[in-house]
């Protein structure tokens, strides 16, 4: 078991990628953070099952968010970065690895996130914008993962399978319906055959074909794009 504080520190400046005088010489504050995590590590079944589990909880102070933002000079979109006065991000973690028998190995993960602004005035015109989401802030996350290992001929065959899925979640400040990813899950799988020092591997990702959104930006006063790519999880 074991618990943990730690504080977080960014520093403040200005906007560098500002499309209006106005905008570039607006300052934005420091961020802080100060993060609690209670958690436990353990192993069960003479060892064949680890089960690890964190809760925590980050209070963010002058949140700074950078966004694509309208504006009705130039191009029509400018990038700044704004200060949300407070935000709380809390969440759960949990992820297993299980030998069930000397061949065949499950790996898992879950993570729920609960994720949310206390107060943010935008301070260029004074607008409420509590009411918006956390951009890249999916309510929850979750990967399934089956594993065999074999011994093959002088080598050993090693077979993947990975399920993951990934919430709904907004891309941009203004949470422009146009740019949410939608909820979504994808499936990989992989077999590598390792012989002494020599590996070959087939790969294949998002084999269920599930695209999503990777990015979004808010450009002028009534445009959005977005970029599609196909989603695959970083392990």
């Amino acid at each position: 078991f074991y618990g943990l504080y730690s504080k977080g520190f960014r520093a403040g400046g200005f906007s560098g990628r500002a499309g209006t005088y106005e905008a570039a010489s607006i300052p934005y504050d420091p961020e802080t953070v100060d993060n609690y995590e209670l958690g436990v590590k353990s192993e069960w079944l003479s060892g064949r099952l680890r089960l690890n589990a964190s809760i925590f909880t980050m209070d963010y102070n002058d949140k700074q968010e950078e966004g694509s933002v309208p504006t009705s000079q130039g191009t029509g979109q400018q990038t700044v970065v704004l200060n949300a006065a407070q935000a709380t991000i809390q969440g759960l973690e949990v992820d297993f690895n299980w030998l069930l028998t000397e061949t065949f190995r499950l790996e898992g993960n879950l993570g729920l996130l609960d994720a949310s602004f206390d107060e943010w005035i935008d301070p260029p015109t004074g607008t409420d914008l509590t009411y918006l989401k956390l951009r890249r802030a999916p309510d929850m996350t979750a990967t399934v993962s089956p594993v065999f290992t074999f011994e093959l001929g002088n080598g050993v065959l090693t077979a993947r399978a990975a399920w993951h899925y990934v919430d709904d979640m907004e891309y941009t400040i203004l949470n422009s319906p146009q740019s949410q990813a939608q909820a979504h899950s994808t499936f990989d799988a992989s077999i590598v055959y390792t012989l002494n020092n020599l590996s070959v591997s087939l790969w294949g990702l998002n084999l269920n074909d599930d695209d999503s959104w990777q990015q979004g930006y808010d450009v002028g006063t009534s445009v959005d794009f977005a970029g599609l790519w196909t989603y695959t999880a970083v392990r």
